[in-house]
């Protein structure tokens, strides 16, 4: 794959510092404070394979990470498909999108506080072409019993059982990091398995944009998910 520049965002009100699992990867700022945008700077890939690349964004709540994968000269380019019919077995990899927004957000993996932020996607035909930056959004959703778990970047996505709000765990150790997901009439439906009541859906008019677990009767925008083209 060809050089180039990808973004993510730090949404923060303390300062950071942010580390690279490689060095090549430039970074436009490694310490601030509050939010920013970072850009990375990253040579042509020449190897067969792809290579990813782990940033850890350091502060006094935590840390945070984002994962950057560059595809292989040798790869073809990648592309995710929105998915429109109930497929038997939802497992795969997938980008978590509210296409219904003025301009269409994806759901990044990086959290801020309670809730994950979003950036802008470009989707074409209900396509949205892969590159190092939509890569690192990625989510894998596996079957889990009779339900299915949502993994990111950060962990195992869920709820932590009270209030508006998104969690990340390293396992799927409750209910609350269960998952039901449907296509009724059109509309995805991504349903906690703990409190049937919360679906992730995506609030356009908070600052900033964001996904987490919201109540149906609190009105936000469906999500829909677009599958990894094999």
């Amino acid at each position: 794959a060809e050089a180039g520049t990808a973004t993510f965002n730090i949404s923060s009100n303390e300062s950071w510092t942010i580390s690279t699992s490689n060095e090549n990867y430039k970074l436009s700022e490694t310490s601030g404070e509050g939010n920013a945008e970072i850009t990375v700077t990253y040579p042509a890939n020449e190897t067969d394979e792809a290579i990813t690349v782990t940033f850890t964004v350091k502060s006094e709540s935590g840390n945070d990470t984002v994962i950057l994968t560059q595809r292989g000269a040798g790869e073809a380019e990648k592309y995710y498909v929105k998915v429109t019919s109930e497929p038997a077995d939802w497992s795969g990899r997938y980008l978590i999108v509210c296409d219904d927004a003025s301009k269409p957000q994806v759901f990044t993996g990086t959290f801020s506080g309670s809730y994950v932020l979003a950036a802008e996607v470009t989707i074409d035909n209900n396509n949205i072409t892969s590159d190092p930056t939509i890569a690192g959004y990625e989510v894998t959703i596996a079957k889990d019993g009779d339900h299915y778990s949502i993994s990111c970047s950060a962990g195992y996505i869920g709820w932590t059982g009270s209030g508006n709000n998104i969690a990340s765990s390293s396992s799927v150790n409750s209910d609350n990091y269960r998952w039901d997901i449907s296509v009724e009439s059109g509309i995805m439906n991504v349903q906690l398995d703990g409190d049937a009541i919360r679906y992730l859906h995506f609030n356009n008019s908070a600052n900033p944009k964001r996904f987490t677990c919201y109540k149906a009767s609190s009105r936000q925008m469906e999500v829909s998910l677009y599958k990894l083209a094999e």
